[in-house]
């Protein structure tokens, strides 16, 4: 189980345990990063910079390796009780996900496998791919973001 989580979120995990000087160490490690090439924007960096935890010197991610690892263990423990609690739902609902992953790879953290299995098992459960986005770029790239907006508030 523990290595399913490590393939899938392992350089996400490793990046919570990193620390930096300064919070433009931080930035500059985001505006490198994959999922952030060609794509830096003023939210990111708010974002980022919001993410900062600790003395100067040793500044970290707010996140916790542990409690994402826990998360991960907690969800594949529970896909039952998860999926009757999703299945049960009467209103219609939205799935929007984004096709790249965490590092700008060509599968998203939901591959349409995934969502086409829940999607069949939840009658009023809609898919959708916001185009053209990554796990972090949904958020922060203003027509994903836009486009995300739109259907949570229409």
């Amino acid at each position: 189980m523990d290595a399913e989580i490590e393939a899938t979120l392992g350089p996400a995990i490793a990046r919570l345990s990193q620390t930096f000087a300064t919070a433009d160490d931080y930035v500059a490690f985001f505006q490198a990063h994959p999922a952030f090439a060609g794509n830096w924007t003023p939210e990111a960096e708010e974002y980022v910079r919001y993410d900062l935890f600790g003395p100067p010197g040793a500044l970290r991610s707010r996140a916790v390796g542990e409690a994402v690892r826990e998360d991960g263990r907690w969800m594949r423990l529970n896909g039952e009780p998860i999926g009757a609690a999703l299945a049960a739902v009467e209103a219609p609902t939205e799935l929007l996900r984004a096709p790249r992953g965490l590092l700008d790879q060509s599968v998203g953290m939901l591959p349409d496998e995934l969502a086409k299995a829940w999607t069949s098992r939840v009658a009023l459960l809609r898919d959708e791919v916001v185009p053209d986005c990554n796990h972090y770029t949904i958020m922060f790239d203003d027509r994903c973001a836009s486009l995300v907006a739109g259907r949570l508030t229409s």
